[in-house]
Formats: C-alpha cells, structure tokens, sequence
C-alpha cells in the first residue's frame, strides 16, 4: 500500500506493532486518518505478539531512584535511569577506569 502512494510510510511505522496492521491500514485509507488519529487507534488496538507493550504510564520517581540505587550498589558504579514515552529508555553506567569497566562487565555477564 505504501508502494502503491495508498499508505504514507509514517502511517505504516506507526501500525506495524498492530496485530492487524492491514486491516488496519485499510482502515486508515477509507477514513482518510491522520497519523496523529492512527497512533490513537493503535493504542486502543490489540498489539502483535512480537510487539513491546505500550505502556502508558511512566514509572514514578521513586520506583526510578529504588532501581538506580539498587544496580549502583550491585555494580558500584554510578548509575542513571531514563525512561521515554511508551515505556522505553536506557540506563546509563559510568565507569572511572579501564579496570572498572571490566569490573562492571564481568558483573553483567557472570564471568570472570
């Protein structure tokens, strides 16, 4: 549909977590919806199985400060938590030195 100029690709992107992205995108291209209106029919609309869950909430602060100290203390490291819309993020590991880095590594992996 995307080739054929039926779908734009911002459309596609944001229906291919969908358990049913074609029907989907039939859909879209009979009511003629936004992108903006597609990401809020697919959040109400079941997600594929191989598709992270959406998560519409975001952790609270406390939760973030009980995980950062938690891995710092097993780690000894600094540690910083980040999470992004949809329940995505990163977390960041600083290190001081080549040796700790290989510390932290070899605590990760379980080897030595």
């Amino acid at each position: 549909m995307v080739e054929q100029g039926e779908l734009s690709a911002s459309h596609a992107r944001t229906i291919a977590v969908a358990d049913d992205p074609e029907k989907l995108a039939q859909e879209i291209i009979a009511g003629g919806l936004s992108v903006a209106d597609t990401e809020k029919k697919v959040k109400r609309a079941p997600r594929a199985a191989r598709a992270r869950a959406y998560a519409d909430k975001s952790m609270n602060e406390s939760e973030i400060n009980d995980m950062t100290k938690r891995i710092g203390h097993a780690l000894m490291s600094r540690v910083k938590i980040t999470e992004r819309r949809g329940g995505a993020g990163q977390i960041v590991i600083s290190f001081t030195t080549r040796t700790h880095l290989a510390e932290i590594v070899d605590k990760i992996t379980g080897k030595k």
